[in-house]
């Protein structure tokens, strides 16, 4: 069976649910869309996900990516789909928060939740892509913007964000990489390892630009001293053309139990003391004080927003999937008839089917609500004219951060175990797509901090920042819907 999605359940988020005409009526937004085209390019978005996106998933799945004598071959078709999605207006630059002619979070968001669906691999690349976009756009210097931004935006190149360390998980203050002065001193030499890198290695581009947490010389013990370093693979000049490679080097790539097209890299950073970053954002103050790890949360969130949205997305397309499956599959008759000569039915007539798919429909349609909701207050936080709105919208925001991550990743593995008992047999084959929306799925537990994190950051930080205003506004969100349903 070809991809399904059901684009009729995004449409009505956008268009019945959601009031998406106020974000529409932004400065930002007013002269580019309307609401008269959600149904075009939502359509449209469908199509490329089905037709485009989709045929590389089984196929990258089962062929994998490949490190060989330190070159990687990507799997078949996962450059020219990447290079499609950015190159025509369908990747970075629609979600880019503050670029011009950017779509809404709201309508990009939707789109790339049925590329999500189709193939979590390749938009896992794109929205890093997207991450380090935004925080050159928020951070970066014009001169910055103008050498790096055109050719990620492009896909010619790719971003990536990397934390990890092999001693330094997320526990982030322990990284020991290091970031040494040079006689530029916006220029770092940089030095260490970092692993489980998405993205950091993935042969589809010509370079990838890495955003590297590090402690500069001096810097203040903890998270205050971690600065943040634009590390390209390859050395960008100043006019944007490509310089020496920068020695970065690719240690080997993670056997994983699934996204097997996708990249998960172990780099060393100034194995020959010749690697180079820029740094992002102000210099260390007199205490040795930095705002990297600040920075960086900037596309950690963004990244746990999306590890949520990708986790109901491909829950969503076990859904789809496991309906249409039990609609064409014939086993049985009706419970109770005891005629043998009685007619056989499809298995959706059978009730503990029926259940199973009710059970996966509320709780896939009953996130998303929940996730557009959150862009729907970062739409209005981002472009609202009404400073004080936009700054409580965004403190609601960031309580639902955590819970969107948590939540729905959590659920997606129930949600899609329920798509392979709906199958049957035949689900925990791979002849069908279902076993490997649950393997995909797993890493968005842990992905961006796993489940645990996530509960520390709502109960220790979102519930009580701001002496508790923006939670107490959240569960407002919550009483008045329940008052108006």
């Amino acid at each position: 069976m070809e991809f399904k999605y059901n684009v009729r359940d995004l449409k009505f988020i956008l268009k019945e649910w959601l009031p998406t005409e106020e974000v529409l009526a932004c400065d930002r937004f007013k002269d580019y869309f309307s609401m008269d085209d959600i149904d075009p390019l939502l359509n449209e978005g469908y199509k490329i996900a089905r037709e485009v996106v989709s045929p590389i998933n089984t196929e990258g799945d089962k062929i994998g990516i490949k490190f060989e004598n330190g070159v990687v071959t990507p799997a078949p078709g996962f450059s020219e789909v990447y290079r499609f999605l950015q190159e025509n207006g369908w990747g970075s630059s629609s979600e880019c928060i503050e670029l011009e002619g950017g779509m809404p979070l709201l309508i990009a968001k939707a789109v790339s939740e049925m590329f999500s669906g189709a193939c979590t691999a390749i938009k896992s690349y794109v929205g890093l892509t997207t991450g380090v976009s935004n925080l050159l756009i928020k951070f970066g210097t014009e001169q910055d913007k103008e050498r790096f931004l055109p050719k990620l935006l492009s896909g010619d190149w790719q971003g990536t964000m990397c934390l990890t360390e092999p001693n330094a998980g997320s526990d982030v203050p322990d990284i020991v990489t290091r970031a040494y002065p040079t006689d530029n001193p916006l220029i770092y030499k940089i030095k260490g390892t970092k692993m489980f890198i998405t993205g950091g290695d993935t042969g589809i581009c010509e370079n990838t630009i890495h955003m590297v947490l590090a402690r500069p010389e001096g810097g203040a013990p903890g998270s205050a001293g971690i600065g943040l370093y634009i590390v390209p693979k390859i050395w960008v000049n100043e006019d944007g053309s490509l310089g020496k490679p920068n020695d970065v080097v690719t240690v080997s790539l993670e056997h994983k139990m699934g996204l097997k097209a996708q990249a998960t890299a172990l780099l060393n950073f100034g194995e020959n003391d010749e690697c180079y970053g820029i740094r992002l954002g102000p210099a260390p103050d007199e205490k040795g004080r930095s705002k990297g790890l600040a920075m960086m949360f900037h596309m950690m969130n963004e990244a746990r927003i999306s590890s949520g949205h990708g986790a109901n997305a491909q829950a969503a397309a076990a859904y789809y999937f496991a309906s249409q499956s039990a609609i064409e599959r014939i086993q049985g008759r009706p419970f109770g008839d005891k005629n043998p000569a009685a007619q056989r039915v499809p298995i959706i007539k059978h009730e503990d089917i029926r259940r199973m798919l009710l059970d996966m429909k509320a709780h896939t349609e009953g996130i998303r609500a929940m996730i557009f909701r959150g862009f729907y207050l970062l739409d209005i936080a981002n472009n609202s004219s009404d400073k004080e709105k936009a700054k409580l919208y965004h403190s609601i925001a960031e309580v639902f951060t955590p819970l969107v991550k948590c939540y729905a990743s959590e659920a997606a593995l129930n949600l899609e175990a329920e798509a392979i008992q709906v199958l049957g047999g035949v689900g925990y084959t791979q002849e069908y797509p279902v076993e490997q929306y649950l393997r995909d799925s797993k890493i968005l537990t842990i992905w961006e901090g796993t489940s645990y994190i996530q509960a520390q950051d709502l109960v220790n930080r979102k519930m009580r920042m701001q002496e508790g205003k923006p939670f107490a506004a959240w569960l407002k969100v919550i009483e008045d819907f329940i008052r108006q349903y």
